[in-house]
């Protein structure tokens, strides 16, 4: 899977096969069909809003993180 030039690369198929997954990967956790997501249900967001859901996802890993405006850097409280 780490070979940069992607005609040359395993498929995931063939990486989840590879021995060294042998003693965790169980078949029946494997997906039976293939799972199309439907991204047209999916309201369209401008660059500012992805900038704030972004911004929260980070928050709630890192409390200490403060952005007050979505075009600023955010930065560690107590830090300049």
């Amino acid at each position: 899977m780490l070979v940069f030039n992607p005609r040359k690369r395993i498929t995931v198929d063939e990486c989840l096969e590879h021995p060294f997954f042998k003693g965790i990967r169980g078949t029946e956790t494997v997906a039976k069909d293939q799972v199309f997501l439907q991204f047209e249900l999916e309201p369209e967001l401008d660059e500012m809003q992805l900038r704030k859901y972004f911004i929260m996802e980070m928050q709630k890993f890192h409390p200490d993180v403060r952005c007050t405006n979505a075009r600023q850097v955010p930065t560690l409280v107590g830090y300049s």
